[in-house]
């Protein structure tokens, strides 16, 4: 039975865990303004990092009015005012994405921004994102797109500042940029594959010639710089579709596209795992790496139509996709879930040994934006190059708004402000502050976590109310959840006790219906309309709060039981 527990909390962590906090509990809220993950895509439609944002405005009787979000489910809108920067702005933009110097005739992609649904997020503050990098380096690992995310990001600082061009040679593929004002220093290292490659045939075709991968060894260029980095963005997958000869411990194991018929064939999914599996490895074995931070920006799609890249295809679309136009699925899916399977294990493993992982997942939004590659306008024409329609003219991602919009609204936390009456919407408003905290810990900003920390215990300690605020506080201040452990088992007994019967003091299951697996709504308070029923998201929150409890203590039988219960509610609605 103990590995059945253990299978159970492996599941709720990796699937159950990760759905519930960022899609229904991690929430940013906003004034009148305004990104990871849930799960491995539910139905192959939703996107594996969802945080949720929730807007509180105005009052009513409650005292409280809520709009939530999901910041990756959304939509791109019009942008008049747009765009964040343009070609004239004095920043590092590669002319293979400079696609209006060479001639494109329409503007129109260039005004277009991501909204989630039902929210907003405000602009880039490059002044506020310098003062929260005070002091670090910032590296990007990858190929060309993980350097158009670098000059997009740069491109955005330079409303604020300049930098100093500090790269030690000419290539453009490895350059760093130092803001002296800050002491912040950005670099980029190319590695396409990520680990240790070359070409069997150097004088062959860059495109069809086979080249040699050696899949458990990373590439030394970046391997051997990137403990100097206090942040590192790791990405990757364009180059995985050409022909390569697969090699592990040195001897050849198979390879993708080659004629040989000696030769195992494999996949290049099965290539793209085990680099990402290296790259991860070798990350989590870099003792300088302890406490610093690794992203994943996982893959980036392309879209070429009316042929491959190499015959014919193009992408002359001028607008974004609308809603249910375009999916992620097809070879982008398998991509995006082969490495996310690698980033989840890497997460885990890096829990243990003090490396925090997160997911920067732009690729569902990125989906949407045929528009936005340079196609014939990343040269000019008499070049007769190919279509790119791969590379990005404009801004690729939203992700450093989120910590802007977080500051403002933990700066607003004030716990002697509240006026509501109501122990619903009291709990409600707490609940928000505890899924501020999880949002900061997901985008690695923890020096709002003090902040937090004091609201939620000048509000949580008079009544002990609520056991997910609760345990948020127990997670971020473990003396605190040592001193108040056995007042948070009992709330949770209270709906949920973990004993194989009922007792005189709590039901086993106060409102879980074991014969139809799911709960029975029926509140206990009377309300100034009636009865207070309790909604499916309600019990759904209570479980998962459960499992919560379970995790701040490491309970894993807590955490078995809380999940399976989430699980059931959900499947059953």
């Amino acid at each position: 039975m103990k590995g059945g527990w253990a299978e159970l909390l492996d599941y709720f962590r990796k699937v159950v865990l990760p759905i519930l906090t960022l899609v229904l509990l991690v929430k940013i809220t906003f004034s009148s303004y305004n990104s990871t993950t849930d799960s491995l895509l539910q139905n192959h439609e939703s996107n594996l990092n969802g945080s949720e944002i929730t807007s509180m405005n105005g009052s009513e009787k409650s005292g409280i009015k809520q709009q939530k979000c999901n910041i990756f489910v959304g939509k791109w809108v019009p942008y008049p005012k747009g765009p964040y920067y343009t070609n004239e702005t004095n920043c590092s933009i590669d002319d293979r994405q400079n696609c209006m110097k060479f001639g494109r005739p329409d503007s129109d992609f260039i005004h277009w921004r991501w909204k989630p649904n039902d929210c907003e997020l405000p602009l880039f503050d490059a002044i506020q994102f310098l003062e929260l990098v005070r002091g670090k380096t910032l590296a990007f690992v990858g190929d060309s797109l993980a350097r158009n995310q670098m000059q997009s990001l740069v491109c955005l600082l330079a409303s604020a500042i300049i930098p100093v061009d500090i790269s030690e040679t000419k290539d453009a593929r490895f350059r760093r940029w130092l803001y002296k004002d800050y002491n912040f220093t950005i670099i980029t290292l190319w590695s396409p594959e990520l680990i240790k490659s070359y070409e069997s045939d150097p004088t062959g075709d860059p495109y069809y010639s086979l080249m040699n991968l050696y899949l458990d060894k990373a590439d030394d260029v970046w391997a051997s710089q990137v403990d100097k980095a206090d942040i590192v963005i790791i990405s990757g997958g364009q180059w995985f579709f050409r022909p390569f000869l697969y090699y592990e411990n040195d001897k050849l194991i198979g390879c993708h596209k080659c004629n040989d018929k000696n030769v195992t064939k494999l996949s290049h999914y099965y290539g793209y795992r085990m680099a990402f599996r290296t790259a991860f490895k070798t990350l989590l074995s870099l003792n300088k790496l302890k406490g610093r931070l690794v992203m994943l920006r996982p893959f980036s799609p392309a879209h070429f139509e009316n042929g491959d890249w190499n015959k014919g295809g193009n992408c002359n679309r001028t607008r974004p996709f609308k809603d249910q136009e375009m999916k992620l699925e097809g070879y982008t899916l398998e991509m995006y879930l082969t490495q996310l399977e690698e980033f989840r294990a890497a997460e885990r493993e890096g829990r243990k040994k003090g490396v925090k992982f997160r997911l920067l997942d732009t690729t569902e939004a990125m989906v949407m934006r045929p528009d936005g590659h340079p196609n014939h306008y990343g040269h000019w024409p008499h070049e007769k190059k190919l279509p790119d329609c791969v590379h990005w003219c404009v801004k690729e991602e939203a992700c450093f708004e989120i910590i802007d919009a977080l500051n403002k609204d933990v700066a607003s936390l004030d716990s002697k402000g509240i006026s509501t009456t109501s122990s619903y919407f009291y709990g409600k408003l707490i609940a928000r502050a505890a899924r501020l905290a999880l949002i900061a810990e997901e985008v690695c900003y923890l020096d709002v976590i003090p902040t937090i920390r004091k609201f939620l215990k000048d509000t949580v300690e008079p009544w002990l109310e609520g056991t997910f605020e609760a345990n948020v506080l127990a997670k971020i201040d473990p003396m605190w959840g040592r001193k108040y452990k056995p007042r948070a088992y009992a709330l949770m007994a209270d709906f949920m006790n973990l004993s194989r019967r009922a007792n005189s003091y709590y039901a086993r299951l106060r409102c879980f219906d074991l014969w139809k697996l799911h709960s029975w709504a029926g509140g206990l308070t009377e309300f100034g309309d009636g009865r207070n029923q309790e909604s499916t998201s309600e019990a759904v929150n209570a479980y998962y709060s459960a499992a919560l409890m379970g995790l701040a203590y490491e309970d894993t039988h807590l955490v078995a039981i809380g999940s399976t219960l989430s699980a059931l509610e959900i499947h059953k609605r």
